[in-house]
């Protein structure tokens, strides 16, 4: 006998975490170590996650209504065409009624998900990407459609930063 235990909240926690690192590259670590940021970090952690409520459909599956305080899922409907896995997913920040949010898509847009990291706050919108890709097999980020290594998705982003402050002076 086989027995496997499955947190079905995490693919959601890790999807949370995805938005969360890259919402530190943008914006800094600093920020983002703010107490309105705890209840999203102690989800990543799996603090404070809600079980499921299972319930086993007719034909013997077990389904849950997973946690969705943080991570929904967003546009999972079924398609007139298919689309094929592939090594790539997005990750967009955005600013949505006060709050920190982020559209994650996984596998090609197969999977994709809206999270709520937390209140904006003091937070500039100017360094917000309009969309950071991933391809995980070439090892490279998208920026506004231009390909970049990690370096130099660091540096831009730091660069971006630094603009930041210099207006505020």
């Amino acid at each position: 006998m086989l027995r496997m235990s499955y947190d079905p909240n995490m693919v959601g926690r890790c999807v949370a975490k995805m938005a969360f690192n890259l919402a530190s590259m943008v914006f800094g670590a600093e920020p983002l170590v703010h107490q309105r940021f705890d209840p999203v970090r102690e989800y990543i952690r799996g603090g404070n996650v809600v079980d499921p409520e299972l319930t086993t459909m007719p034909d013997g599956k077990v389904v849950g209504k997973l946690d969705e305080r943080y991570v929904d899922r967003w546009f999972n409907e079924p398609r007139s065409e298919p689309i094929r896995p592939t090594s790539w997913h997005i990750v967009e920040l955005d600013r949505f009624r006060g709050q920190l949010v982020a559209r994650v898509c996984l596998v090609g847009g197969i999977l994709r998900f809206f999270v709520r990291l937390g209140p904006f706050g003091d937070l500039d919108t100017e360094v917000l990407p309009a969309a950071v890709s991933r391809e995980d097999d070439g090892d490279y980020w998208l920026l506004y459609g231009q390909r970049k290594t990690n370096s130099e998705m660091q540096t831009e982003v730091a660069r971006r930063i630094q603009a930041q402050v210099a207006q505020r002076s």
